[in-house]
């Protein structure tokens, strides 16, 4: 009878075990398995899913530092500094600064900071391209440039992440702006890495209006790879500099022909050529693989 009774409390425990393991995978499998975005390249298939986040949010879908203030308009050249990740006791200190295309980084840097013990300090400008460039046409970005380096060292940051280029990528335009590199010398002066990501492609139209009016496979709504430029020479002239990482991740986000305006069923700009902050979100697992030793070395 104990027998029995010791058998069946055992077997309803195995039971029970077994449930909220399934709930747990299920909601794990669910969650990553069905919008893994930029980690599609780690799956063999994927099902076919409604995208995240959806056409009709997906515009609004900026990174916690538009929303916080931090990221300034073109009229203004005030610099407003935005702390996030790990506040107290961090180990590294990552300062996201430049342009949009800089910012919306930060979505993937947040996943990761908890875990890696960052803190980071965000301050970015509409248009602004860390640069040392005289800008006669935006005179409030010169300003704002000049400012942002002695600014965000009073932060000692370990490592600078902003874009490596301000090629329109995509488009066959190629233009080089050598004040970059002036500021990623600056900045070696000062002891501080820069880790530098190719810019993002442009797409031909707005990628959500494209996505609701022909669907998200279709061929008008992508950019063809052969209009990504490589840049030998601005990547020798990059490479050549002593604290700078740079990182392409073209293939990553775009198979051998084309760039897709979604992938692993998120939407990967919200516009022509701004990540939504659910796609920066999921490129965490090669931020961290690509970043991190950096960072530590």
């Amino acid at each position: 009878m104990k027998n029995s009774i010791r058998v069946k409390v055992t077997l309803s425990i195995v039971l029970l075990m077994v449930f909220f393991n399934g709930v747990v995978e299920a909601y794990t499998y669910g969650k990553f398995y069905y919008h893994p975005g930029v980690q599609e390249n780690r799956y063999e298939k994927l099902p076919y899913a409604p995208t995240l986040p959806t056409t009709s949010k997906a515009f609004d879908d900026s990174p916690q530092g538009y929303k916080d203030g931090c990221h300034a308009n073109k009229h203004t050249s005030k610099i407003k500094v935005c702390t996030y990740g790990v506040k107290k006791g961090y180990k590294h200190t990552v300062a996201v600064i430049g342009d949009s295309h800089s910012g919306h980084w930060l979505g993937a840097l947040q996943k990761i900071a908890s875990k890696q013990s960052i803190r980071i300090i965000y301050a970015t400008k509409s248009g602004c391209a860390m640069s040392s460039k005289v800008r006669k046409d935006y005179p409030t970005c010169t300003t704002w440039n000049k400012n942002l380096i002695p600014t965000i060292m009073k932060y000692k940051p370990d490592l600078v992440l902003t874009k490596a280029d301000t090629n329109t990528v995509g488009t066959g335009e190629k233009k080089y702006d050598y004040g970059m590199v002036d500021k990623f010398k600056e900045l070696n002066r000062y002891g501080v890495k820069v880790f530098a990501i190719k810019n993002t492609m442009y797409f031909p139209e707005d990628s959500i209006k494209c996505i609701k009016k022909y669907g998200r496979h279709s061929v008008k709504c992508k950019v063809s790879r052969a209009n990504i430029e490589k840049n030998p020479e601005w990547l020798k002239t990059l490479k050549a500099q002593p604290n700078v990482k740079y990182v392409d991740y073209a293939d990553l986000i775009c198979d051998k022909k084309y760039c897709s305006p979604t992938q692993g069923n998120v939407i990967i700009v919200r516009d022509r050529h701004h990540l939504t902050n659910t796609y920066s979100k999921t490129f965490s697992y090669y931020l961290a693989r690509d970043l991190m030793p950096f960072l530590r070395k």
